[in-house]
């Protein structure tokens, strides 16, 4: 097969954050992403078309009517007219508040699900909920849920329904094409091994995965923890195809530990050939080019095809090592310095955690840094620590399996 052979071709944006404050930065991301794709494109004599481009919640870091028109104003710029544009809400569209800044020194002022759907509907096109085909294959878009008055988010019954009958015409059309669904969080014991999406998983969307488990040629497309798609669990295979679509603003990924700073703009764009293959290519949208890997999903409805699946998780053993952790005083308490682990690619962050007898006082996450173009060979943090006191630092490289090495301990004592 080659690019000829090509019957379907789209982008997907998880999390671009479009908004005011970010006005410099995002569009700009989104614009170099998309013009290489329609070169990528343009190359492909029988099929040069860019047929969809699909937004995986967090579009606006706020549903502002001011951040609504920056993206719009945006896409009406950027995309040509056969593209299609595509759209679910995640949680940021819930916001009415101006910005992130607002939100945080005000409180938050959110909307309730149709109301938030409205907003998306006027400047978009895209309902609360949509399934539509094109070019012969089903692409299905679950927006989140806000129950105000319990604050959760959630799929209700009405939503959940509707996605089970959506899927079912659909693999009753062809049980072998590959079905696209959309949806702002992951799955739990999925891709990120975060807390957040345990949370949503209880509060309805695990409902969501048994529905999903029925069609093994669903290719699920999905955001919300800005995570790397350097590392290999980005993508993930059990019961149907997982995988995250990056992210535009860079910010932090969520993990058990809390929160791990990223300096990272991600994107993918997704093709499928004549014979239902698909090839997931991720791109780096800071360094304006394709990422050195492409994910291949040779025969999405044969589970026994899955490649990308919990097997790849062989790094239970590795090894931090004493030598290569370093810590000296410096005026504002403590810096700590790692030598990165080599033998695990998927080393996420370094745990820092400051201890006084039993207690854990402070706890600080140092970046691995792997999602940069040229990784560093080592990392570093410092910790605010009490003058005059001696306290027991320890330290645990964490990958994104969420396997932990041995903890490497160190006393010291803080100077005045």
């Amino acid at each position: 097969m080659n690019s000829d052979d090509t019957v379907l071709r789209f982008a997907a944006f998880a999390d671009a954050h479009f908004s005011v404050a970010n006005k410099d930065t995002v569009p700009a991301r989104f614009e170099g992403a998309m013009k290489a794709f329609y070169a990528m494109a343009d190359d492909d004599k029988t099929h040069p078309f860019i047929d969809a481009v699909a937004f995986v919640g967090d579009f606006v870091d706020t549903g502002y009517s001011d951040n609504y028109e920056l993206f719009t104003d945006c896409l009406n710029k950027t995309l040509r007219d056969d593209t299609k544009v595509l759209a679910c809400l995640g949680n940021h569209e819930y916001y009415l508040n101006k910005d992130m800044t607002d939100l945080i020194n005000n409180g938050i002022k959110i909307l309730d699900s149709h109301d938030a759907a409205d907003i998306m509907t006027k400047y978009l096109g895209a309902e609360l909920d949509t399934s539509v085909s094109i070019n012969g294959f089903r692409f299905i878009l679950s927006s989140l849920r806000y129950d105000i008055r319990n604050g959760k988010y959630w799929n209700d019954v009405e939503n959940l329904d509707w996605l089970a009958s959506e899927l079912e015409k659909a693999a009753k059309e062809d049980t072998k094409r590959p079905i696209f669904t959309f949806a702002h969080v992951t799955f739990d014991k999925t891709i990120a091994k975060a807390v957040h999406n345990q949370y949503f998983f209880d509060h309805g969307f695990g409902a969501v995965y048994d529905i999903y488990k029925k069609y093994p040629q669903i290719i699920n497309l999905t955001g919300h923890d800005h995570y790397p798609l350097n590392l290999e669990n980005a993508i993930h295979q059990r019961d149907f195809t997982v995988l995250t679509a990056g992210h535009l603003q860079k910010g932090s990924v969520g993990v058990l530990d809390g929160t791990c700073g990223t300096e990272s703009s991600q994107c993918v764009l997704v093709e499928v050939k004549k014979d239902y293959s698909v090839t997931v290519r991720p791109y780096d949208a800071l360094n304006h080019c394709f990422m050195d890997k492409t994910w291949e999903i040779a025969e999405p409805s044969n589970k026994d095809s899955f490649i990308y699946t919990d097997e790849r998780n062989i790094y239970k053993d590795f090894l931090l090592n004493d030598a290569d952790v370093s810590v000296l005083n410096v005026d504002t308490g403590v810096e700590v310095s790692v030598k990165q682990i080599t033998q695990d690619p998927n080393v996420i962050y370094y745990k820092v955690s400051a201890v006084l007898g039993d207690e854990e006082v402070k706890k600080v996450l140092i970046p691995s840094k792997v999602w940069l173009k040229e990784v560093p060979d080592s990392v570093k943090t410092r910790l605010e620590l009490e003058a005059g006191v001696e306290y027991t630092l320890n330290i645990t490289a964490v990958d994104s399996f969420d396997n932990r090495s041995n903890t490497v301990n160190r006393k010291i004592l803080v100077k005045k």
